[in-house]
């Protein structure tokens, strides 16, 4: 099996399920957002899938993940547009948008759906043998029996369809706080808390955003007082 390196840790593949286990975090809900979090969590128990928890490159509350070159700042907003009537017949319609900013200011704009069974993922890939794939396949092999699992490609929309974007992946679980995600751009893979309700503007809460997760990369490098008193000579 290849071995993959994850950013901010020197942790690979094949040591993956050593170090999970070792994960433990403490994540509080706003309050005001319980409904927020029962809506989301009701409809990720409903598939008859099992989800787990993991771990590659953490960022839990606070946390920090390093971003992939090209990449200035990067959005990720969890929906859930599930009506009430949906909610009742545990019918889910999640999906995920990403948004990049790249260094010269351009902006990519990305979605994921999360309603179809694992199966689906394999539809509109157009290299089975690419390390991208190769390496979700892996993820999805481990993960897709756990509760609440679910796995997507990324789109763009273009002419009014939706076209599938090569080697770039999401998957996701609920635990009892929070959404764990794992973004997979090429081979660089993120792991991302998502908590139910931080965060969120009322702008975001009416789109029906249930969670939301943002970083941006450091324009200059920290300054440390002690350099500052260094002779230059």
């Amino acid at each position: 099996m290849n071995e993959y390196k994850e950013h901010n840790t020197g942790t690979t593949i094949k040591h993956f399920n050593n170090i999970e286990q070792h994960i433990t975090t403490n994540n509080n809900i706003n309050p005001g957002a319980v409904k927020q979090q029962q809506r989301g969590k009701k409809v990720f128990t409903s598939s008859g899938l099992k989800a787990s928890v993991g771990k590659e490159s953490v960022s839990f509350v606070g946390g920090k993940v390093i971003l992939p070159d090209g990449i200035k700042s990067l959005k990720l907003d969890l929906f859930n547009n599930a009506t009430d009537e949906d909610l009742l017949r545990d019918k889910s319609k999640f999906k995920i948008h990403m948004g990049i900013i790249k260094p010269d200011g351009d902006k990519i704009d990305a979605l994921a759906s999360l309603e179809g069974p694992p199966k689906n993922y394999k539809r509109g890939i157009v290299n089975k043998d690419s390390e991208h794939y190769q390496l979700m396949q892996y993820y999805i092999d481990n993960f897709r029996h756990e509760e609440g699992f679910r796995v997507s490609k990324f789109y763009q929309s273009a002419n009014k369809q939706m076209i599938t974007i090569q080697d770039w992946s999401v998957l996701i679980w609920a635990t009892k706080n929070n959404y764990r995600v794992k973004l997979v751009m090429g081979t660089d893979v993120m792991s991302i808390c998502l908590v139910p309700g931080k965060g969120l503007t009322a702008k975001q809460r009416n789109k029906n955003c249930i969670a939301t997760w943002y970083q941006s990369v450091r324009k200059y490098a920290p300054i440390y007082g002690g350099d500052l008193l260094k002779s230059k000579r």
